[in-house]
């Protein structure tokens, strides 16, 4: 069976365009209540801060990092169930590996790539073992040793036996614009 390295350019157009409709949709949300939402309450804007014990990382040159795992390059070879991967690879946790991709975007706006990774996960503890990258044509190690510790730092149900997890991932940064 042969092995898929990278993702197609149908995907690549697909997420660039579903990112693109995001942005426009917040850009909206945000002129519509900054300017209609507070002409129709007549009242001062509120303001809010984030919340102190979650940091945050601020893009010091107005660029907003996007890592999107490609679903469809997931390969699992042992008994570890997908939508456990799935659960942990599309929740939470790929913020962390974005917040690793945002530290790169504010060192170099034009930052961006593909990472092919492979992890494994023993059957005992559910821990991950090791974590490597396949393949990438993304140039800041930073990130990418930034990447690995954070995949190596996941835990997913105990099982028989180890299982090994291929997937890739795509970083684009867009820019944020100016707000009003």
């Amino acid at each position: 069976m042969s092995e898929q390295k990278g993702c197609s350019v149908i995907a690549v157009v697909l997420v660039a365009a579903l990112m693109l409709v995001v942005g426009f949709a917040v850009g909206g949300g945000v002129v519509w209540f900054t300017y209609v939402g507070d002409a129709a309450t007549s009242t001062a804007p509120t303001v809010v801060t984030p919340p102190v014990d979650k940091p945050t990382v601020r893009p010091q040159n107005d660029r907003y990092a996007a890592l999107l795992p490609l679903e469809e390059t997931l390969r699992i070879e042992g008994p570890l169930s997908p939508e456990a991967v799935r659960e942990t690879l599309l929740g939470g946790k790929r913020f962390k590996l974005r917040e690793c991709y945002q530290k790169g975007v504010v060192r170099n706006p034009d930052l961006k790539g593909e990472m092919s990774l492979q992890f494994t996960v023993a059957g005992s503890n559910g821990k991950v073992i090791a974590a490597i990258e396949r393949h990438t044509n993304f140039s800041d190690a930073k990130v990418r040793d930034c990447i690995l510790d954070e995949v190596r730092s996941w835990t997913f149900p105990k099982g028989k036996t180890q299982s090994v997890v291929k997937f890739d991932v795509l970083m684009m940064s867009m820019s944020g614009g100016e707000v009003p």
